[in-house]
């Protein structure tokens, strides 16, 4: 089995620590700030760290790169249904600002 390139572990997960960061701002203003959004940037970030010493520190270990992309392939996984929960919720709170300002 071949080594999995950092680069590519590190593309997917920063698929995962946008969509997770774009689901956190998009319910900012009426969220707690830490919720599964911030645990979600906080895991993805700590991945991230560690893909990015191993090539530092000269390990190259192939089952730890599988492992890394599988991890970040689920992270991804999580983090795009927590975004489109977050475009539902900010598209429901402006459809109740916008029939509030109707009413008036």
């Amino acid at each position: 089995m071949p080594m999995i390139p950092g680069s590519l572990i590190l593309l997917i997960l920063s698929v995962a620590f946008v969509s997770g960061a774009a689901g956190f701002f998009l319910r900012i203003p009426h969220v707690r700030l830490l919720n599964w959004s911030s645990v979600l940037m906080g895991v993805v970030a700590a991945l991230m760290f560690v893909t990015i010493l191993l090539p530092l520190f000269d390990v190259e270990i192939v089952w730890l790169s599988w492992v890394l992309l599988v991890i970040a392939i689920m992270l991804v996984g999580v983090s795009i249904p927590m975004l489109r929960w977050a475009m539902l919720i900010k598209t429901a709170r402006e459809r109740a600002n916008a029939q509030r300002r109707a009413q008036r």
